[in-house]
């Protein structure tokens, strides 16, 4: 079932702060020669290539070895599809209005790469990612195109705008920095762990506000935080969210995987699948949480990229949670053969969909 509650508003903590830290380090940005063959692209309607509404998906690991993309109209016809090599290494990707599509590739120990994609599968330019001293090139966790052609780009540790020359504009490094998304007034969101929490960065003071969400009875996991529209903040992670219970009885609670707020922290909505849980292992709280994107749709319907290895597909369903429309269904992958597809959180094959996204458009 979907779910929704009225809870208590969800207020800001404003501490600012220098985010500089002493035990992190800046990855170092390099231009890269373009691989040849990375990318091969059907674009299949042309006229409805990379319009508003549209759905970008990207998997990892299919049954031939490949990674790809696959851009689909809202009614499930497909507009445009790119299979990438090597296999195994899809860790992000990102589309501008123009029709780039950034796609970040990662291999553990091998590389950690940038691709600019143009609609016609040509890998127009490439930067590799690396750390000093590090034996391990960073994995990148947040991937989005900016206005004129740059791409702002994260991993554990380091966040960057980074223009189409490949040049940083703007970082921020922390070593808890989980992964970062930018707002459109010029302030990042980001996540951090060791403690777990969101916070608001400011790039032109570098400090940070922290997002206290109250309305949450607790918050393990911050996962990751991205601006939906103007007036929408979306949080995905492991949440708990109280629900109605009458009066003198205990509060019943639900493991939730994503929170929208407005940018004034009031509560708008939340989802759980039923497949999300928490369990805790000797003291210490894990959770198991499987959905990896949702988008709001309108009559309450729901779109949403469910990572449980049984059902790893992208479906649209309707308020009362059952299936409207399947667009995709994904394979099981073994996360140890794969670079950047995980194995499950309790070692069980992993869903090889990666992510989604919607486009805005031109």
């Amino acid at each position: 079932m979907r779910s929704r509650w009225l809870v208590p508003g969800i207020a800001f903590a404003v501490l600012a702060g220098s985010v500089r830290d002493a035990d992190a380090a800046a990855a170092t940005v390099r231009p890269a020669k373009a691989p040849a063959r990375a990318c091969v692209a059907v674009q299949v309607r042309p006229g409805a290539f990379n319009a508003a509404g549209n759905l970008l998906v990207g998997w990892s690991g299919d049954e031939h070895g490949e990674d790809g993309l696959v851009e689909l109209t809202p009614a499930g016809a497909t507009v445009w599809e790119c299979r990438l090599r090597p296999g195994g290494t899809l860790a992000e990707f990102a589309r501008s209005a123009d029709g780039t599509t950034f796609v970040a590739q990662w291999s553990s120990g091998r590389f950690s790469r940038i691709l600019v994609v143009d609609p016609a599968g040509q890998v127009r330019a490439a930067c590799q990612l690396s750390v000093a001293d590090a034996a391990a090139p960073p994995r990148p966790t947040g991937l989005y195109g900016l206005p004129g052609g740059g791409v702002m780009v994260s991993t554990a540790g380091w966040a960057a705008c980074l223009s189409r020359r490949w040049r940083v504009e703007r970082e921020m490094i922390h070593r808890s920095l989980r992964s970062a998304a930018p707002l459109a007034d010029g302030r990042w969101l980001a996540a951090f762990r060791d403690p777990e929490r969101f916070a608001v960065y400011d790039p032109v003071s570098r400090s940070l506000s922290p997002i206290a969400l109250d309305a949450l009875c607790q918050l393990w996991e911050a996962g990751r935080a991205e601006e939906v529209s103007a007036d929408r903040w979306r949080f995905y992670g492991c949440f708990c969210v109280p629900q109605a219970a009458a009066p003198g009885q205990l509060i019943p609670r639900k493991t939730m995987e994503v929170v929208d707020t407005d940018p004034t922290g009031r509560f708008l909505w939340a989802w759980g699948s039923v497949r999300a849980i928490r369990v805790e292992e000797f003291g210490v709280q894990r959770c198991a949480t499987y959905t990896r994107a949702v988008a709001l749709l309108p009559a309450e319907h729901l779109l949403v990229l469910d990572g449980y290895p049984a059902d790893c597909r992208v479906a649209e369903l309707d308020a009362g949670g059952e299936t409207v429309r399947v667009y995709l269904m994904g394979g099981a992958v073994e996360g140890a053969a794969t670079g950047a597809s995980d194995a499950g959180t309790f070692g069980e094959h992993a869903c090889g969909l990666t992510g989604l996204k919607v486009l805005s458009g031109p």
